[in-house]
């Protein structure tokens, strides 16, 4: 569409251009807007073969005026890693037919609703719903007396490997009273964390190494929660 010899009406649809579209028009200058917002855009789907799994998408629409006065609307992309890229352009007065995107998008999205039912996985988080659960993680602690105090000298979980303190959740420095560089905080020696220390079992040849459960809350997605959303989408005829 050329803007130098666009009629009346077509002139009244084009009332929403900036002012700076209309002075680079009178200058003969090129002008563009890019978007940088899907703010009241509906989400789109595509199935990614490499990685066998959904991922969201957002199109959205630009404009770019060039320096002849020929107007053209880009289309534009972004992920949900807010990945920008340019995806087409064409003339204005040949922009895609909105509805016929909009029900295109809403077939990808059954489509997708019947995957995340068969699969009971929701990649995209469109219809998960989460819940709290109990778990917990056994640790063993081997412990070595020094000039300076009681050390956590290396740590396991259950019988992997035994790693350094830092290896491991910060939640196990917590349940041991450590510091950063391993020290017990709440004894001053072996036999006192022997006499004092609460919740742990000890063992080993010289009685210096303890076992330990850690419980926490966690949040996990609720997968039958997550289906029967899925199949109410499908059933709503969204």
């Amino acid at each position: 569409m050329n803007l130098r010899t666009i009629t009346p009406e077509q002139k009244d649809d084009l009332a929403f251009l900036p002012e700076e579209a209309i002075a680079a028009l009178q200058a003969g200058e090129e002008w563009e807007y890019q978007p940088d917002s899907i703010e009241g855009v509906d989400a789109d789907l595509y199935y990614c073969d490499d990685c066998s799994t959904w991922h969201q998408v957002w199109y959205v629409y630009g404009l770019r005026l060039d320096a002849d006065g020929n107007l053209n609307e880009t289309l534009w992309s972004v992920d949900a890693d807010g990945d920008w890229q340019f995806v087409d352009e064409y003339s204005y007065d040949q922009r895609r037919d909105d509805e016929q995107e909009y029900r295109a998008i809403r077939e990808r999205w059954r489509q997708y609703a019947g995957w995340v039912i068969t699969n009971r996985h929701d990649p995209v988080g469109e219809f998960t719903r989460h819940k709290m659960v109990k778990r917990s993680r056994t640790y063993t602690a081997h412990l070595v007396p020094t000039v300076a105090g009681v050390r956590v000298f290396r740590v396991r979980m259950l019988k992997g490997k035994y790693g350094t303190l830092s290896d491991f959740p910060v939640e196990v420095r917590h349940f041991l009273h450590a510091d950063e560089r391993g020290f017990l905080q709440e004894f001053a020696s072996l036999e006192d964390a022997r006499a004092r220390a609460m919740n742990v079992k000890w063992w080993g040849r010289n009685n210096d190494r303890i076992t330990f459960t850690i419980e926490r809350e966690v949040e996990e997605a609720d997968d039958a929660s997550t289906v029967e959303r899925a199949k109410t989408f499908l059933k709503e005829g969204v």
